[in-house]
């Protein structure tokens, strides 16, 4: 199985993309709909300028108790950046979501 990556210049052509659908996915309504969703996602977001420095890496900090301030010594809390980038030399965190429901 083949998987779509963000290069380096965080661009990958819509061809690509498409022709990378096209090999993992043999039902036709459902390459429809992740195809134009791909779309719409590279219209809104391709000419944005932001360079990608983290793609779904974990994120951890100390946990601290609300009424004595003290730091935990068993538990951290940690969840995953969906994306870290910097836009003009100020960094941010772009969560993305997508629904369960059928489109």
């Amino acid at each position: 199985m083949s998987d779509l990556t963000i290069t380096q210049q965080n661009k990958v052509s819509t061809s690509q993309a498409l022709k990378t659908l096209d090999e993992i996915c043999s039902d036709e309504l459902v390459k429809a709909k992740v195809g134009a969703l791909l779309l719409a996602y590279h219209q809104r977001w391709s000419r944005q300028d932001f360079t990608v420095l983290e793609i779904e890496q974990v994120a951890t900090s100390d946990l601290f108790n609300p009424e004595t301030r003290a730091r935990s010594r068993t538990f951290q809390m940690a969840g995953k950046k969906d994306i870290l980038l910097d836009e003009a030399n100020k960094l941010w965190l772009m969560d993305h979501k997508t629904c369960s429901e059928d489109i």
